[in-house]
């Protein structure tokens, strides 16, 4: 799996440019169809793989994202992830995870679901990616209100033009 997604951040590589390149916009959606799709491909299974081999994981992430912002190598991992719009890839796992037994939980007839509406730690599961997902949702719109009501006190008083 690193190989092949190494080879694909090659080819972010090769279509990035300072005058001539794709913008950050089109390089996040290369991102999302090419390496996104091959490290999110299977995540339920790997999930509990060791430390050691999530965090390569998580380096083709960063080393995708600085390539895609155009930031600079010391650029903290979770500065590019808000800069991006993109969710850590352990919570990605985690809700990956979720959804699939939430669909399997409402799938009738299956001896599976019996138990996941017997058991309250899936109850207590299901209740909490809901609010997990309500939370992200209203933090990241918190945060972008914020930075338009800044940029729109500052254009009030002249500091920014636009």
């Amino acid at each position: 799996m690193v190989n092949r997604c190494q080879k694909r951040i090659n080819l972010l590589r090769g279509i990035t440019g300072t005058k001539w390149g794709c913008n950050k916009h089109i390089l996040l959606t290369i991102y999302k169809g090419l390496i996104r799709s091959i490290i999110d491909y299977g995540s339920t299974l790997y999930n509990n793989a060791s430390k050691y081999l999530l965090n390569k994981l998580d380096s083709i992430q960063y080393k995708s994202l600085i390539i895609c912002l155009g930031a600079l190598k010391g650029t903290a991992l979770s500065s590019l992830q808000f800069e991006a719009n993109e969710q850590p890839l352990f919570l990605r796992r985690k809700n990956s995870i979720l959804k699939h037994l939430v669909k399997v939980a409402y799938i009738p007839n299956y001896n599976i679901s019996d138990i996941f509406n017997n058991d309250c730690n899936f109850n207590i599961a299901k209740k909490n990616y809901i609010l997990h997902q309500q939370y992200y949702w209203t933090f990241l719109i918190h945060i972008k209100l914020k930075y338009f009501f800044s940029i729109l006190w500052l254009y009030l008083f002249g500091y920014i033009i636009l």
